[in-house]
């Protein structure tokens, strides 16, 4: 009777209770509107997603904080050596889980750090130095010697990968989405991805080879992707990152490559700016740009007929040369030493070398070391002509003319006002002797009647030591079963090591004449009872230290 009473009564069954409640007119009116703009912030939304993002360098306030720290810029002179890779992309790749290894296009990278370099207004100047020098040993420190720059940067890229960083805010709507709609899903950008760049920065001296500046960088740049914009795959909103193949990956590196690249050039540029200065402050900087250069010359054969032989000056030439760019001698970079050996050492070639190479390079802070073995001559002056013009102390290149002495030989007098010039601390090494009569390695002028002179402390004025094989009146010896002369050979032996008398490692110049004269005179006795006293002169020897046992 109650379910009678209740239908009679117009009241509905008990189910219809159940059903929706039927919407306002109004509201059924803008449901349409409302899923029309869902779908069209669906679609807008990832395509404006990154739309029209341009990377201007100079307005970066991180950069423009760093150029404040810099008053001026330094007054150095750098190149930016080609760009390395130190990874192998493809071995990264056979165990990479969530991330793809790439290769920059290093060219244009090349171009956009350097001209980062540039406005940065660090340094005097920046230059490029060219990729082909890239297949030498040390070529690109060669390229910036021959450049005349200061220092030579360096950028080693040990990682370029894009990513996987997780999903974003916008997944849990897009699943919603996906479900109700799928495809307008497919344009969400729900994925974070990032390359991540690992950099070594260095700053080399371009004058020794040494490393004034090493520091690694590291830099991130995320973006957002949808399941269209990184590449699509089917459902891949719930299948990725691990779905992804290369053209995936590649796609995603491409993406992000401007942003990722402006992030590098800005850390690399607040970096430089903040430590390079002080490196260049620091107590141990002078030691890292001090160049020390060399011109080594050897005669042993003449090409005039006239001259003798100067027996093994040539292989004391090499000798000499082959300590100063070894590592565990001198070492000093192979580019800082001229060798003229054998024909090549003639008159011409030694002006060359030493005013476009030397005078030219050397300054007050630096080195140099001049070192001469072959014969020498006292030339016959006319009357009224002085010594300061012409010199009576020639060495003699291997074009040099007997008749024509003056104008085609070296004046040590004249090679003394030129490396007082200069200002460089240099060093003047002579095996070579003066004998009006001619001897071994002395070559006799007619009309010279005079006696030799070892240039004194007061020729050698200004920062300049002079080491003579022997002294005024004395010719200098040789070993024939050594093959070298006597000098030469101490001298060598002395800076290997042996000239080391109190064992702490540093070869001083004072250290290596005294154990080259000793030897050297108990040798000439020995051979044919001989008198031959090596002669040190002008500036003290003891504060150049021109090697370091056991260096490496």
């Amino acid at each position: 009777m109650t379910a009678v009473s209740h239908h009679r009564s117009g009241l509905p069954p008990a189910r219809a209770g159940l059903r929706r409640p039927a919407p306002e007119p109004a509201l059924r009116a803008a449901l349409p509107m409302l899923r029309a703009s869902v779908l069209l912030a669906a679609v807008c939304v990832p395509l404006l997603h990154g739309c029209g993002t341009e990377f201007v360098f100079d307005e970066d306030e991180r950069v423009v904080e760093a150029k404040k720290r810099i008053s001026s810029p330094l007054p150095f002179k750098a190149g930016l050596s080609p760009l390395r890779i130190t990874f192998d992309p493809g071995r990264e790749n056979l165990a990479a889980k969530r991330r793809f290894s790439s290769t920059p296009n290093l060219a244009a990278l090349h171009a956009d750090l350097l001209d980062c370099i540039r406005r940065t207004g660090i340094l005097k100047s920046a230059e490029a130095i060219s990729q082909d020098s890239a297949d030498k040993p040390d070529g690109p420190l060669e390229a910036a010697w021959e450049k005349e720059l200061d220092f030579l940067i360096e950028i080693d890229f040990g990682r370029w990968d894009a990513t996987y960083k997780g999903v974003n805010f916008w997944f849990i709507p897009n699943l919603i989405l996906w479900f109700q709609f799928w495809i307008p899903a497919e344009f969400v950008p729900d994925e974070e991805y990032a390359v991540e760049i690992d950099a070594a920065v260095t700053v080399r001296s371009v004058h020794t080879g040494k490393v004034v500046l090493r520091k690694n960088v590291s830099v991130s740049y995320q973006e957002s992707f949808s399941n269209l914009g990184r590449g699509w795959q089917f459902l891949g909103m719930f299948r990725s990152p691990d779905s992804l193949d290369a053209g995936n990956w590649e796609k995603i590196s491409e993406s992000l490559a401007a942003g990722a690249i402006h992030e590098l050039k800005v850390a690399v540029a607040s970096m430089l700016a903040a430590d390079l200065p002080r490196e260049c402050a620091s107590p141990s900087f002078g030691d890292s740009m001090r160049k020390r250069m060399a011109l080594v010359m050897g005669v042993s054969n003449y090409l005039h007929h006239r001259f003798p032989k100067a027996i093994f000056a040539r292989d004391d030439a090499e000798s000499f040369g082959r300590f100063l760019t070894a590592e565990t001698g001198a070492g000093i970079p192979g580019r800082n030493v001229k060798l003229l050996l054998g024909e090549s050492a003639t008159h011409s070639n030694f002006r060359n070398v030493f005013n476009d190479f030397i005078l030219r390079r050397a300054g007050p802070d630096d080195e140099v070391y001049v070192f001469f073995a072959g014969l020498g001559a006292l030339s016959a002056e006319p009357s009224g002509t002085g010594d300061a013009q012409t010199g009576r102390r020639r060495l003699l290149p291997s074009d040099a003319v007997p008749d024509a002495i003056a104008d085609t030989s070296i004046s040590i007098d004249d090679l003394l006002r030129s490396l007082r010039s200069c200002k460089a601390r240099s060093v003047l090494f002579i095996d070579a002797s003066f004998l009006p009569a001619g001897g071994n390695r002395s070559f006799q002028i007619a009309g010279s009647g005079e006696s030799g002179q070892t240039p004194g402390p007061e020729e050698a004025e200004g920062r300049i030591t002079i080491l003579m094989a022997a002294d005024a009146g004395q010719d200098c010896g040789f070993m024939e079963a050594r093959r070298h002369g006597l000098f030469s050979y101490f001298l060598v032996q002395g800076l290997e090591g042996k000239a080391d008398a109190n064992d702490d490692g540093v070869i001083t110049l004072a250290e290596t004449f005294k154990y080259a004269k000793k030897n050297t005179e108990i040798q000439a006795f020995v051979e044919d009872g001989r008198q031959q006293i090596p002669v040190l002169s002008g500036m003290p020897a003891a504060d150049v230290v021109i090697a370091r046992k056991g260096r490496k």
